[in-house]
């Protein structure tokens, strides 16, 4: 026979279990099969108390007190469900009222008006660590307000490989929507880059992309060393209508063509194609090019003179940088050391990319052409100008003839008037088939794209710029929340409400 004292310690014990399992449901809810595991014991501990006491609750299921507690309980139940379903129905046509001035407390007009246009269903699938969850559910609960059939799905990308696998994640946190079949990749969560997401899988019309071959370069069906399938797998799963086309056989672009691109020719460009491609440009469009040093004869002094005139100087040149770059290259496959944080293309973007055997990109003078990335400053980086020097075993700088660091490996002009854009990399190896596990690479790759593009990207946000003077909780203080709130304060109400029950029928 179990002891007093022994049973009413396993009856303190598994109200506590209820209480922590009640908590855990709450904040832990993506761990659900701890939760159901957790519920499981208390479960069980609590069959094993009655069955301890069934000779006196056999007693006691005949009694008046009895009677009365079943009817009370099942006026609670009733409470309860009726609680629940209206909490099911307010989960699912929230409604929120923002009371603060300036509206920091919802999305902006933009925002609101992206969600409200969509009329399918919605799942974002979220790879954070824990500590950074409470601060992205909030951001995106004020999407669900806006669009009640939102599904949030969150990975630990530690206890997840395989989604991190399958989702293509390289950066935490990141965030992938999904929607009918439908995939997007958010690496910035903020409110921009998660309503332009949106905006792009919900698009009805697939912006259509040119790839121009016929010069030598690798395609898009190679799936050798250096080609380029991979990337453009990466470019179909991010919803863009990708068309090969033999650029001698063009006479003109489309105007519904988004972007072209010329990704590292081998072979020399004909007159008649940089006709196109101007009166392509002239007419608004928007190239992307990639063009790697020429070790042998230089065949591209027309398409060099072609970007001359409209503001970029590519020069032959071999880009070395012996502070930042890849172990064995022995500087010549640098690390991008600088982002261009000023323009929308690089600003905020982090992490390794790499340029082996790179040219250097620059302005001409008087035009905005603007460097993007670019090598360390300093003497141990500069541009070999002269390649026959290089090959004949000269690799040193060279006072005079060699350009001093920081040099640009990658740069975009915009044109105001006719909003043109030419985005230029001084190599075109990169975002090849083998380094496919250098996922930034190719992220960078898809924000030129989709930079280029444009895709309807919200220009600004109607929110101004405020001061902020945050408070910090930090894991001690939420700790202490926790507890107090979810476990202490619950149970010592319960304790006073047993204790003067209990002193009721003393008296």
């Amino acid at each position: 026979m179990v002891k007093k004292w022994f049973f009413f310690l396993l009856i303190i014990i598994n109200v506590c279990l209820y209480l922590v399992t009640i908590g855990c449901f709450i904040t832990l809810s993506e761990y659900m099969a701890f939760n159901l595991g957790l519920m499981g014991v208390s479960l069980a501990l609590t069959t094993g108390l009655l069955l301890q006491k069934r000779e006196y609750l056999k007693k006691y299921y005949q009694s008046p007190q009895f009677r009365y507690l079943s009817g009370a309980m099942t006026s609670l139940v009733l409470v309860i469900g009726i609680l629940a379903i209206l909490n099911y129905l307010v989960f699912k046509n929230p409604i929120q009222w923002d009371l603060s001035e300036r509206k920091t407390n919802s999305l902006t007009d933009q925002s609101q008006k992206v969600m409200s246009q969509i009329k399918k269903p919605l799942t974002f699938h979220i790879f954070t660590r824990q500590k950074e969850k409470r601060a992205i559910q909030a951001l995106l609960d004020l999407y669900r307000f806006v669009h009640s059939d939102m599904k949030m799905t969150w990975h630990d990308p530690e206890m997840e490989p395989g989604a991190v696998a399958e989702y293509k994640i390289t950066k935490v946190p990141s965030l992938v929507i999904e929607s009918e079949g439908r995939k997007v990749l958010v690496e910035d969560i903020s409110e921009l880059e998660i309503t332009n997401g949106l905006i792009k899988i919900t698009r009805k019309e697939l912006p259509k992309v040119y790839f121009l071959s016929g010069h030598g370069n690798s395609t898009f069906i190679d799936k050798h060393d250096q080609g380029l399938s991979y990337l453009y797998s990466i470019i179909k799963e991010q919803h863009y209508d990708v068309e090969t086309i033999a650029f001698p056989t063009i006479k003109k672009i489309p105007t519904e063509v988004k972007a072209v691109i010329l990704w590292g020719p081998k072979d020399a460009l004909f007159d008649g194609e940089l006709k196109v491609l101007a009166d392509y440009l002239d007419r608004g469009g928007q190239l992307i090019l990639a063009l790697p040093p020429q070790f042998g004869k230089d065949v591209f002094g027309n398409l060099r003179a072609f970007l001359q005139k409209r503001g970029i100087q590519l020069s032959n040149s071999l880009v070395i940088d012996h502070s930042n770059f890849v172990n064995g290259s022995k500087g010549t496959v640098p690390i991008a050391s600088y982002y261009n944080n000023d323009h929308a293309l690089t600003k905020g973007f982090t992490g390794t990319v790499f340029f082996p055997l790179a040219s250097m990109v620059s302005a001409t003078k008087g035009s905005d052409f603007k460097i993007l990335i670019s090598t360390n400053d300093g003497p141990q980086s500069y541009a070999k100008m002269n390649l026959a020097e290089y090959l004949a075993g000269k690799k040193d700088f060279t006072e005079g003839v060699d350009v001093e660091g920081p040099i640009g490996v990658a740069g975009v002009l915009e044109n105001e008037e006719n909003k043109s854009k030419i985005l230029i990399f001084g190599n075109d190896s990169f975002v090849h088939n083998i380094y496919q596990k250098f996922g930034r690479n190719y992220t960078l790759f898809l924000n030129g794209l989709s930079h280029m593009v444009d895709e309807g990207k919200l220009a600004s946000f109607n929110l101004p710029a405020l001061k902020s003077n945050p408070i910090f909780i930090n894991p001690t203080q939420l700790g202490v929340i926790f507890y107090f709130s979810v476990l202490i304060a619950p149970f010592f109400l319960f304790s006073t409400g047993a204790f003067f029950y209990w002193r009721g029928r003393q008296a």
